[in-house]
Formats: C-alpha cells, sequence, structure tokens
C-alpha cells in the first residue's frame, strides 16, 4: 500500500502487511480464505497484493487499485476583489461602491484530493430595490480553476455579475462562498462586508410651488418659494 497527499509526499498508514500476514487476521470457509482491510487515513491510496501458496505458485498479477479517502474540509479559503471607487463605514458596516462589475478571486486549498469547485452567491440586502440582482450558488467548474502548489491550491478569478449588470440591474448586498473538494466536502465562507454594484444614474425631478406669473421664463413669486426636489435611485448614498 502506497498513501501520499496531493503533492505525492508520503503519509504514514497502517501496516497492513503486518496485518495481512497475521493468522488472525484472516476467517476460512472452505477453500476461501477472507480478511477484511479499513482504509481510514486521509491519502491517495495505491494497493497492490502478491501472494504465494505453500507449493510456491503465484498468484495472477493483480491490477492496482487507485483511490482516495478525504474526510477533511478545504482549508485556507480567502477571496480578493477589485478596488472599489469607495468605501464607507456605515453603522458599523463596511459599505463597497462599485460603478462597474467586481472582479472576484477566491482561493482554496485541499492536501489530499484537491478542490472540485466554488461555488457563490451574491444576495439582495433586506429592504433594498428589486432592482438589485440576487443569484445562489452560481457554479465555477474545474475547468475554470487554476492549480499550484502541486495541485493543493486552487485559484477561480471571475467577474461578478458577469451578465446581469447588461440588463439594468445592480447589486446590494453580501456574498457568500463555498469551496469543495472531489470527495465533495465543503467549506463555506461569509463575508460580512456589503457590496454595491451601482452603474445605472440617478433620476432628479425639481418641483416649485405656484408663482404668481411668469414672463420671459422668469417665476415671479409674491412670497416663500417651496422647492421639491426628488431623486429616483435605487442605491442611494
Amino acid at each position: 500500500v502506497k498513501a501520499t497527499d496531493i503533492n505525492g509526499n508520503n503519509i504514514g498508514v497502517t501496516d497492513y502487511n503486518s496485518y495481512l500476514r497475521n493468522r488472525g487476521s484472516w476467517t476460512r470457509q472452505g477453500d476461501t480464505h477472507t480478511a477484511k482491510i479499513t482504509f481510514s487515513t486521509d491519502a491517495n491510496y495505491e494497493f497492490d497484493i502478491m501472494y504465494k501458496d505453500l507449493a510456491l505458485i503465484s498468484a495472477d498479477d493483480y491490477p492496482n487499485d487507485v483511490f482516495t479517502v478525504d474526510q477533511t474540509a478545504p482549508t485556507n479559503v480567502s477571496v480578493r476583489y477589485s478596488s472599489p471607487i469607495l468605501e464607507k463605514n456605515i453603522q458599523g458596516t463596511t459599505y463597497e461602491y462599485y460603478n462597474e462589475p467586481i472582479e472576484v478571486t477566491i482561493i482554496a486549498e485541499d492536501e489530499i484530493s484537491g478542490i472540485y469547485g466554488f461555488d457563490y452567491s451574491y444576495m439582495r440586502a433586506n429592504g433594498v430595490s428589486s432592482v438589485n440582482a440576487e443569484k445562489l450558488a452560481n457554479k465555477i467548474e474545474p475547468q475554470k480553476i487554476t492549480y499550484t502548489n502541486g495541485r493543493k491550491t486552487a485559484t477561480a478569478t471571475f467577474v461578478l455579475p458577469a451578465s446581469e449588470l447588461r440588463n439594468g440591474t445592480q447589486i446590494n448586498g453580501n456574498m457568500e462562498y463555498v469551496a469543495y473538494n472531489r470527495s465533495l466536502i465543503t467549506t463555506e465562507y461569509n463575508d460580512s462586508r456589503r457590496y454595491v454594484v451601482d452603474n445605472l444614474a440617478p433620476n432628479v425631478t425639481v418641483e416649485f410651488n405656484d408663482c404668481v406669473q411668469k414672463a420671459n421664463n422668469i417665476s415671479y413669486y409674491a412670497g416663500n418659494i417651496d422647492v421639491t426636489i426628488t431623486v429616483d435611485e435605487a442605491n442611494f448614498f
């Protein structure tokens, strides 16, 4: 039995040779002899077996088995973003403002089976306009991931959102990420920062109360002028 991590480094496992050489490890039913092995250590395994009977006749060649045990979730999940045009702390929450799609880079590690993919979600904050988009569990497939450090480290870069902002929508909310390895064990990364992607100009209207008279495009008032300014903006700041 050969057991290694994703970089090919040996991992210490049970001495299966000693186990199989022990008569007490076997059961017999007629001519059939059976031993059971449990592979419980996280590792990438190669398994082979050779056997001779008491007449020193060898069994047929056994084709190697290759398999992986990975019971551990991905580690060191981190996220980087392109630079916002404005960053503001409002009542203890950090708001980051963008006027174009955000470029996001996700990084995660897995020492045994490797990172197989990422999911990302952007969730609309409570009480904000439905102009803001919301999407859950967008997948990043393995072919869009760059692997380094002997495939231990996985990096994916994408634009968020790639399509929604072309349809006149924006983002105002939080982002979440999930990294999963080839055993489909996951690690979540929840970002407490608030992201606002705003690519729509505000619409402003101004209304005055009725004047006494208007001449040559000049309005004349005999008293106070009351002005109502209305701003139509989904993500006002």
